[in-house]
């Protein structure tokens, strides 16, 4: 997905992709990057950025100097050092800090006392339903009434994103029982406005942040996600499904946790952006309260892979309880044979290097016609090895003349050729004067923390007069000159600009830039998916066929064909550079999600009701894990990152195709480094989180079938009719607030009502002393069954940690229950739900609960000969409940006969549609209801009629 910037802010080529094309959204994940990065990459290099500075992310306040995005190493002096070379701090975590700075300034500040480390911050690049099946989802949740889900819905965690925003209008992202949006907070770090200020100590000094209030259909705030990937992101982690409009039933694109609330940052892909927004979410989330999962559906080929890189070692510092960060592995895989309509490159190459020997890897630029004009035309190479080895290359052009870069030059290395220019850097780093003006050591920039080794080669019209690179095969040559290291080379394309469009048999082939001696399908997960505390995604496939697009036309999935439940072939492969398992997980990958409606999507890759796209990609697998974790949290708020990353492992499903790796040399089996431990199954983690004993419980308080309520024989309306006593428990972890109470009830009346009262005394009897807590609204029930809610806000229903209370359960009858009517109560456990008040964490009653408890009414009570369901009657029909009768008339207040009933001896009740004798309406007023019954006597009630 091509990510558009404001034009002050000039990025380089820390880039996932290994070419530039423009392309439809929902295709190749790894050709999404069109003519306006490219530009800006040139406008940057033109602007007289050395190719090495032209990697970093710089920026210019309105009227200032131009600003270099920065990580700096050090203590206390070091903040000090910052702030006085200019700069502004943010973020601190695992001994470094977030920092922006003038880059006239970044030499004194790498010099100043204090400051042991500097790292110029990269940039990122976003990495682009049956799922919800496919990883059982839809095995924890439901729809219930008033359309809500219930059960694990993630309700009482926050899900982070970091990525291109949001579109916060979307309806997946409404509550609809308020009206509200369920993003809390959107920080757009492109925009200049309201900053967020400080929050839990730490200062966010830029960017414009909008609150609740700013958000939702109507909203005045100014942000705008006009890329659709960060929407699609969130709508798979936690939208509620409920945008769908036409064409397909509502809910069929619903998020892993539909009830999590959202914190989003619209990120301007710095690498520092990246892990402010990431504290900004944890910070604003602990200041709720609350537990909060981060999704990363970015990173770069860039750095060492061995998870030291200043982002990585940041978001290992910030991860914690109740604090997880998920990232997507990338799509940089090549896990099948190459595909028949696009040619994908190797993008690694690895190889051995014998001391005193020397070993190669190569590399191929297909054919392609070279843009007019200068600096257009780019290819960038890192090399990462061990810190015992001293390596010094050569790079052989297509045409033979060659370019020797040794180890730790104190300058850079400048070749100009007809067969393009080569500039490298292996263990030195310098920048033309119009840029830093001084030569810096490589050590302080590429990944200091990192005991590896980086050399940098810079193909084609990096520097002024250098030339385009010529098609054909280039050659680079590793010579070991000493140390006593593991000789490994590993070598990452890290971005092309070059991209050939040919036609062969018919076919139309893009072709880019691709390591071929010594390309291999490994060590792929770059940063931040290398961080050692992330929870790391691989993506496989789940659908197939065809689908009806917005257009109505019939569509086919995009992208190679791969077979349901197989890898996706562009899934990036593990390990890390030192050996560590990534990815640890994969999850579905190829999926309809939330649509931006600021996006610029292609008719046919909308489904049909108009608010879901399709995309594919590694960002669409991190989600579902993401929002697996919201509903870990909401089910233990203080999970850690450890803790959670066990329960999604060691429940991972394991087939056929998890057992086969596609890493080149990975034997594969169980963990290996395609699959992880196999595919997300959410029931089996929440199953692995949740404790032995239930947070909260619910069981009979006594043996009898009702609660010693005083008894009553009557259905009149506003009668009492005991129902049920429930005992409800809490575990010693936390305090419950009870939130909602589900009772099945089944029965016959119009208009029935359900209430409860707490047993204070727990002596099963309703006292006077113990007023109704709260009271459902008329609801009819049937026999066959209706589930009543009950809503308690605030503090109405407290269960004490490790304690219990009585709970008396009885209905308002409305009077129009026949004789001996069965009335029947059962708490529904499972979708009742408590709140933990001090987690937040919303639970749900574990065990069956309660049985049906059974309750009989009689038409009337001792000595009653005539009741009435109204008086005043306000609606039809009225209910005349009464004791064998001959007849019944009814008369108005002048004498005269309005209707007459000739009950059967059998009859007990008769209804009355307020139809006189001749069927039309009858007026209010007062009548008079005479009834002469079978002994002869006659009853004589003024009746009220006033509708």
């Amino acid at each position: 997905m091509t990510n558009r910037r404001p034009a002050s802010l000039l990025f380089g080529a820390a880039l996932l992709s290994a070419g530039v094309a423009a392309t439809v959204v929902a295709q190749e994940p790894r050709l999404r990057h069109d003519a306006v990065r490219r530009d800006e990459i040139v406008a940057h290099l033109r602007e007289g950025a050395s190719p090495r500075a032209s990697m970093l992310a710089l920026s210019r306040d309105p009227g200032g100097p131009v600003m270099v995005d920065v990580f700096v190493r050090g203590g206390a002096g070091a903040a000090v050092q910052v702030v006085a070379h200019g700069g502004r701090l943010g973020t601190q975590a695992g001994g470094w800090m977030t920092a922006r700075v003038p880059l006239a300034q970044m030499r004194a500040l790498a010099r100043a006392p204090g400051v042991t480390a500097l790292e110029p911050s990269a940039v990122a690049n976003p990495l682009e339903d049956s799922s919800k099946v496919e990883i059982g989802a839809t095995l924890v949740r439901r729809r219930g009434l008033n359309d809500q889900w219930e059960g694990a819905t993630g309700r009482g965690a926050i899900v982070g994103t970091v990525d291109s925003g949001i579109d916060f209008a979307n309806l997946d992202f409404i509550d609809d029982d308020v009206g509200l949006s369920r993003v809390l907070f959107l920080w757009d770090q492109t925009l200049a406005g309201r900053t967020p200020g400080t929050i839990g100590g730490v200062t966010f000094s830029y960017g414009d942040e909008c609150t609740r209030t700013m958000l939702g259909p109507n909203g005045s705030c100014r942000s705008r996600e006009v890329e659709g990937h960060g929407t699609h992101v969130a709508g798979t982690a936690a939208g509620d499904g409920s945008a769908s409009r036409r064409g397909t039933s509502g809910y069929s694109f619903t998020g892993v946790a539909p009830g999590a609330d959202l914190i989003v940052v619209k990120t301007n892909f710095s690498f520092t952006g990246i892990a402010d927004g990431v504290n900004y979410i944890f910070r604003r989330a602990e200041a709720l309260g609350r537990p909060a999962v981060v999704n990363l559906s970015l990173g770069a080929q860039y750095g060492p892979h061995d998870g030291k890189e200043a982002l990585s070692i940041m978001i290992d510092s910030l991860s914690g309880p109740g604090r997880i960060v998920v990232a997507a592995a990338g799509n940089e895989g090549t896990n099948l044979p190459r595909p028949p309509s696009v040619i994908y490159p190797f993008i690694h190459a690895d190889t051995a290097v014998a001391p005193a020997d020397s070993s190669e890897i190569r590399f191929e630029v297909p054919r392609y016609i070279p843009r007019s004009g200068a600096g257009n035309d780019v290819i960038l190479i890192d090399a990462v090895y061990p810190p015992g080895d001293d390596v010094e290359l050569t790079v052989v052009r297509p045409n033979g003349t060659r370019v020797d870069i040794p180890y730790a030059a104190t300058d850079s290395v400048v070749s100009f050729d007809a067969a393009g220019g080569v500039v490298g850097y292996n263990g030195t780093h310098q920048d033309e004067a119009a840029v830093l003006g001084d030569s810096l050591s490589l050590a302080g920039f590429i990944a200091p923390a990192s005991p590896m080794r980086v050399a940098e080669l810079f193909v084609g019209e990096w520097v002024t007069g250098a030339r385009a690179p010529s098609r054909g095969t280039w050659r680079v040559i590793f010579r070991r000159a000493g140390g006593a290291g593991r000789r490994a080379v590993d070598a990452y394309l890290v971005l092309s600009t070059i991209v050939s469009d040919s036609i062969v048999n018919g076919q139309d082939l893009q072709t880019e830039v691709s390591f071929t001696i010594g390309a291999t399908n490994r060590r792929l997960v770059g940063v931040p998916g290398d961080a050692t505390r992330a929870i790391t995604v691989a993506a496989y496939n789940t659908d197939s066929g065809t689908y009806r697009s917005a257009d109505g036309s019939f569509q086919s999935f995009p992208g190679v064909a791969v077979a349901t439940g197989d890898l996706l072939y562009f899934s990036s492969p593990g390990p890390r550079t030192d050996g560590v398992l990534k990815p640890e997980i994969s999850a579905p990958g190829r999926i309809f999600s939330s649509l931006s409606a600021y996006g610029h999507e292609d008719a046919r890759d909308i489904y049909s009701d108009s608010a879901h796209v399709i995309y594919q990609g590694t960002s669409m697998a991190a989600p579902h894990v993401t929002g697996t974790v919201a509903l870990l949290l909401a089910e233990r708020p203080s999970l850690t990152p450890e803790q959670a990353k066990g329960a999604l492992t060691s429940t991972a499903r394991w087939d056929a195709f998890t057992a086969v790796s596609r890493a080149t040399g990975d034997p594969g089996g169980r963990p290996n480094w395609s699959w992880g431990y196999g595919k997300l199954w959410v029931p089996g983690a929440l199953t692995a989180v949740r404790p032995a004993t239930p947070l909260a419980s619910a069981v009979r308080a006594s043996a009898s079938d009702a609660p010693r309520i005083r008894p009553t024989s009557t259905s009149r309306r506003g009668t009492l009719l005991p129902l049920q006593s429930v005992r409800l428990s809490a575990s010693d972890a936390d305090t419950l607030l009870v939130r909602k109470l589900d009772f099945l009830i089944t029965g016959s009346d119009p208009a029935f009502r359900l209430a409860i009262a707490l047993d204070v005394n727990r002596d099963g009897v309703l006292d006077p002393s113990e007023p109704l807590l709260v009271t459902s609204a008329e609801t009819v029930v049937t026999p066959a069954g209706t589930v009543i809610s009950l809503a308690l806000p605030g503090d109405t229903l407290r269960i004490p940690r490790g304690g219990t209370v009585d709970v008396l359960v009885v209905g308002l009858l409305s009077g129009g229950s026949p004789n001996g009517t069965e009335f029947t109560a059962t708490l529904v456990a499972a979708t009742s739900i408590a709140e933990g008040a001090r987690s937040g964490a919303l639970v749900n009653f574990a065990g069956q609960g309660t049985g049906p408890a059974v309750a009989r009414t009689t038409l009337l009570a001792a000595n009653e000969q005539l009741n009435l369901t109204q008086n005043p009657v306000r609606r039809s029909p009225l209910i005349l409940n009464f004791q064998p009768t001959r007849r019944i008339e009814i008369y108005d207040f002048t004498g005269r006969l309005t209707k007459r009933f000739l009950p059967a001896a059998s009859d007990v009740r008769v209804e009355w549609d307020l139809r006189n004798t001749g069927g039309t309406q009858v007026a209010n007023g007062v009548y008079v209801i005479v009834m002469e019954l079978q002994s002869g006597a006659v009853v004589r009630q003024k009746l009220f009629i006033a509708r």
